[in-house]
């Protein structure tokens, strides 16, 4: 059995991350560690702990009276769509390689995760389900330094998708539409059309969140 010190932060790191990714914390909103650790019965050290771990990870920021969810600016934004980019496009030319029926099961059934969210008019659900996509095919490139980036920055693609989303919950059913294409190229084995249709997907999005995000910044 793992001691308190362990399970505690976990249960402090999961609770507040499933919270944050689901919006029902929101970017700006202040973390009081106290509420926090009222709510889950824990004391506040380890609801500090997971709030420094929520902070490497990229989802809250500290402030001169303690954390807030992270607000990400238009500069985030393109940092962080440039390095999606990269990171994304080349795992998919390693997992091209790797095609088989049995992979292309496991992304039909994402698929179908996904299109299940979106008939129960869960939009958020529906794109965190989507990003699992991204997630199976750098497992499938076989790149475990490459795969650990893309884990590094998934939550905060999710973070600004959610954010996406709730403006605009349209945006769902394109990337269902995008994931649909993709997955068919793959079992198709079109390399070409597959790697087109990941990068289309990934432009798309990065026009509408720094739209977005400017018209925010605007108002």
């Amino acid at each position: 059995m793992r001691s308190s010190s362990t399970t505690h932060p976990n249960k402090a790191y999961a609770h507040l991350r499933e919270s944050i990714l689901k919006r029902e914390y929101l970017p700006g909103q202040r973390l009081v560690a106290q509420e926090v650790a009222t709510e889950l019965g824990l004391s506040r050290t380890p609801v500090r702990e997971a709030l420094g771990l929520l902070e490497q990870h990229g989802l809250v920021e500290q402030t001169g009276w303690g954390f807030i969810v992270r607000q990400m600016t238009l500069g985030d934004i393109e940092d962080l769509f440039d390095a999606r980019e990269i990171i994304e496009l080349e795992v998919a030319r390693k997992a091209l390689t790797k095609v088989d029926d049995e992979w292309v099961n496991q992304l039909r059934g994402i698929v179908a995760r996904t299109r299940g969210h979106l008939a129960a008019g869960k939009p958020i659900e529906s794109i965190r389900a989507a990003r699992q996509l991204y997630v199976s095919v750098a497992e499938r490139a076989g790149n475990k330094v490459l795969a650990q980036m893309l884990a590094g920055i998934n939550d905060q693609i999710e973070l600004v998708g959610g954010a996406l989303v709730s403006r605009h919950p349209e945006r769902a059913d394109e990337i269902l539409l995008e994931n649909e294409s993709i997955v068919d190229a793959i079992a198709q084995k079109n390399i070409e059309g597959a790697m087109a249709a990941i990068r289309d997907h990934i432009h798309k999005s990065r026009r509408l969140h720094l739209n977005t995000t400017s018209a925010i910044l605007a108002a």
